[in-house]
């Protein structure tokens, strides 16, 4: 079976000065820097770290060099109306990753309710992807 995954990059710039959209950033941005992108959409290109029950996290998609947990990560999540068109489309994903856009939150107070998961205070509200293209070639006969 040979899988081929093409991840075509759709990251678009506002045009004019003032102009309203996403501010373009990277998962380090919005780790390093918290205060400037909270409450405000944002586009990033993510590597996606899938949980179990909802714990799903975004990485930078080319920080292969950091070892495992020194690279920044920004947990992610989709309200009702948002998540057939968020999760519909992470499915096989590239190397280079997914363009998710969505608003970012720093919630600088986190609380564990009964012992249930904590996601920090680095939290992304996906309400779109885009930046794929996925490519399946070869014979599926098992």
């Amino acid at each position: 079976m040979l899988i081929e995954v093409i991840a075509v990059e759709e990251v678009h710039r506002p045009s004019a000065a003032g102009a309203k959209g996403p501010a373009d950033a990277t998962i380090s941005d919005l780790s390093l820097h918290p205060q400037r992108f909270d409450g405000h959409l944002v586009r990033v290109r993510a590597r996606v770290v899938f949980g179990l029950e909802g714990d799903d996290f975004l990485l930078d998609p080319f920080n292969d060099s950091m070892p495992f947990g020194g690279s920044a990560t920004v947990w992610f999540y989709c309200k009702p109306e948002n998540n057939k068109r968020v999760y519909g489309q992470l499915g096989l994903v590239g190397p280079g990753g997914i363009v998710f856009t969505g608003y970012f939150h720093y919630v600088r107070k986190t609380h564990i309710v009964n012992g249930a998961f904590d996601p920090g205070p680095l939290q992304f509200e996906a309400v779109d992807v885009s930046g794929t293209q996925l490519t399946l070639t070869g014979d599926f006969t098992f």
